[in-house]
């Protein structure tokens, strides 16, 4: 089986599914993933990439309702803290998310000295404790595991490597549009589900590559905001 192959027109539209049904509960009103995919708002580009993350983090993490005194750049409804304990109690329930969060700790461009944080021996995983507040503080978990993707990827075997990293807007989506069809008919969801090992992840990385291209998402200055603040 080829990586384009890996995943089927029905395995995308269930990770659709799973990626509008938590956007719809995140953000009541925004119609969904066709919403923000369809809003051309900078708070709209935050939190599709906000969701994107849950679906990593969701595993290990608690969904707790949003005070209205908590600050919120982009409006969610939750918050998505790390359980208490270690990951690793969670690794079996999800096991290709918890393999995905330990290369994530690794050392490598996606995994940049914060600014807020003393970093331990730059040559090893960074700790749990380090990592987790990381994400929760200034960077964001999608950030990380989009910037690894990215490093991961071998672009020079996917054909449309230009639009996909240069894109300022590679597609406008409207209504009725079949987001699966257009992501089945692209290269680049193979290789993604290669480097991250996750489908729904990889169908979320995708997906806002086509709508943003992958140069404006992974620049510093767009969208840079951890889990707690987003």
């Amino acid at each position: 089986m080829t990586a384009e192959q890996a995943l089927g027109l029905a395995d995308i539209r269930s990770a659709l599914a799973e990626l509008d049904a938590l956007t719809r509960d995140e953000y009541p009103g925004c119609g969904g993933l066709e919403g923000l995919l369809a809003d051309s708002s900078p708070d709209a580009a935050l939190r599709l990439q906000r969701v994107i993350g849950i679906t990593l983090k969701r595993p290990f993490a608690d969904r707790v309702e949003r005070r209205p005194d908590v600050y919120t750049q982009t409006g969610a409804c939750h918050l998505w803290p790390w359980k208490e304990g270690t990951l690793e109690a969670s690794a079996l329930v999800a096991p290709r998310e918890f393999a995905l969060l330990e290369e994530l700790r690794k050392p490598g461009p996606w995994n940049e000295p914060s600014q807020n944080l003393q970093r331990p021996d730059p040559t090893s995983p960074i700790t749990w404790e380090v990592f987790k507040a990381d994400v929760d503080t200034e960077r964001g978990l999608f950030k990380i595991a989009i910037l690894y993707a990215l490093d991961r990827v071998n672009w020079r075997e996917i054909k449309t490597t230009r639009e996909y990293l240069d894109a300022e807007e590679s597609r406008n989506f409207e209504a009725g549009l079949d987001i699966a069809d257009l992501l089945a008919s692209e290269y680049v969801l193979g290789p993604l589900l290669l480097a991250l090992g996750v489908p729904t992840l990889a169908v979320g990385i995708a997906l806002i590559g086509l709508r943003y291209g992958y140069r404006k998402v992974t620049d510093p200055s767009f969208g840079r905001l951890g889990d707690d603040w987003a």
